[in-house]
């Protein structure tokens, strides 16, 4: 439910834990990221530089490393690629649509970047190396929207004037 109490009191039992706030990734992410929203930025009276900066740099991260692993793909398979590339695409642009729904897990992902990692340092393979970046863009697009609600949370805790303007946003659960 979208909280109706003060910022003051909202503020005082989210810092005692009596509840857990919640927020939309997809908002959190575009607050931070969208140029469009500079102005609302501005107007919360807190400067959120280093926020905006680690969102859009983890949200830009995984599309360069998509692309990075297309010149691995090439390499790896040749004329394959022009079957594994747009394959790729394809399964990340799903993703894409996906992971801004709920909270995005990042352990599986995390696990298996770790695993891809060793293995290609152990073998030593062009495919593995496709392989790492491919699967480390999708664990880089669940990253920025994790950070983003995380950095969005906090935010709307702090700062009342977000708290007012976002409220639509925000989720509270009694703890």
């Amino acid at each position: 439910m979208h909280p109706t109490i003060d910022h003051a009191e909202f503020r005082s039992l989210a810092e005692k834990g009596e509840i857990v706030v919640g927020v939309d990734p997809a908002v959190a992410r575009r607050f931070f990221s969208e140029s469009q929203l500079s102005n609302l930025r501005r107007s919360i009276g807190e400067p959120i530089p280093l926020e905006c900066l680690i969102t859009t740099s983890t949200f830009w991260l995984a599309p360069v490393l998509l692309l990075a692993s297309f010149y691995f793909a090439f390499q790896f398979s040749g004329w394959w690629s022009l079957l594994v590339i747009p394959g790729s695409l394809v399964l990340w642009y799903i993703h894409m649509g996906r992971v801004s729904y709920g909270r995005p897990g990042v352990l599986l992902l995390g696990a298996a970047v770790a695993l891809l990692i060793w293995v290609n340092f152990t073998q030593d393979a062009p495919g593995y190396r496709w392989l790492v970046l491919f699967v480390a863009s999708f664990f880089f697009t669940r990253i920025a929207y994790r950070v983003a609600a995380a950095l969005f949370r906090m935010l709307v805790i702090r700062n009342a004037k977000v708290y007012d303007l976002l409220r639509d946003a925000i989720y509270v659960q009694a703890d």
